[in-house]
């Protein structure tokens, strides 16, 4: 493997031309700490935004159009200073991490990743160079931000093809390895915790496969026939909703089965609340009900409604 080293910088530019896959807006939010520091904060957002935007994450060439949307909001909870006896400037987040993409045919783009992650500590001071090697641990903040660029390409590749995301979920899954030793609980394999190294390691896993099925029929089989023909696009939502119940009947909570969910579960709603097929509309919300069961109310209510054949 190749040993690559980037350091973000305003000199990146000049590979925008051919090496942008993701359209990604970085934002930082600092309103929860006290700081007069805000230039600081905008500096590194800037550089977050050329680091994602910027890298060549793939081998493919990608058409302006082609570009993956996505988002990252970086939310700073605290400020950790020597008086806590820890290394100074170090910073305590969360991230809020979206993406989507088109549906065939149409204006209409479909969530593909709605994620939060709670357990992000990283260092920055002023001036700081964001290092990134895809072979070695070096910064948490880049390597956190790369994990998710690959996870970002992996749903969509997988949405386009039968496991086509593997060659980025692979990606992933190394740079959780090697942060696995780290500080940051967001590598740790905390049992049922939603951390980057449990997500990517279940959406790699042979026994959760049916994840990936239903990523590629809710998409190519489904919202990609809706305009065309939304009765198959409806049957092919209902195939992937019916491959996700496999996993929630072997393993509840799944964070995969969440993953799901917490991207499709108003899109999914409002598909089958505009059905006229009462048989095809319940269906869908019984599976939605057993593998979504904080929100079971919300596809009763759905039934309820009733109308249609």
């Amino acid at each position: 493997m190749r040993n690559l080293v980037l350091v973000v910088s305003l000199m990146m530019s000049i590979v925008v031309a051919y090496a942008q896959e993701l359209n990604c807006k970085v934002t930082i939010n600092t309103q929860k700490i006290n700081t007069a520091d805000v230039k600081i904060f905008k500096a590194l957002e800037q550089s977050l935004n050329d680091f994602m935007n910027t890298t060549k994450w793939t081998q493919d060439v990608y058409k302006t159009h082609e570009k993956i949307e996505c988002s990252i909001l970086l939310q700073i909870e605290e400020a950790l200073d020597g008086n806590k006896k820890v290394i100074e400037n170090r910073f305590v987040g969360t991230l809020t991490i979206q993406s989507s993409r088109p549906v065939f045919n149409s204006d209409y783009k479909t969530t593909t990743l709605n994620w939060k992650d709670q357990n992000l500590v990283f260092n920055y001071k002023e001036n700081d160079q964001l290092e990134f090697n895809e072979n070695a641990y070096v910064n948490n903040l880049t390597h956190t931000f790369a994990f998710y660029a690959y996870v970002f390409l992996g749903l969509d590749y997988d949405s386009y093809a039968l496991n086509g995301g593997t060659p980025y979920f692979t990606k992933a899954e190394n740079l959780a390895q090697l942060a696995a030793n780290s500080e940051d609980a967001g590598w740790k394999n905390n049992i049922n915790d939603r951390t980057r190294f449990n997500l990517i390691t279940d959406i790699q896993a042979s026994k959760y496969k049916a994840f990936r099925d239903a990523m590629y029929n809710y998409h190519i089989k489904g919202m990609d026939l809706m305009y065309d023909d939304p009765v198959k696009g409806r049957a092919g939502v209902t195939q992937a909703l019916a491959s996700l119940n496999t996993i929630t009947a072997n393993t509840p909570n799944s964070i995969l089965v969440q993953l799901f969910t917490q991207a499709k579960t108003n899109e999914i709603t409002a598909m089958f609340e505009a059905s006229s097929d009462k048989v095809e509309k319940d269906n869908a919300m019984r599976i939605m009900s057993k593998i979504d069961v904080p929100n079971s109310s919300r596809y009763q209510q759905v039934m309820m409604k009733g109308g249609g054949k």
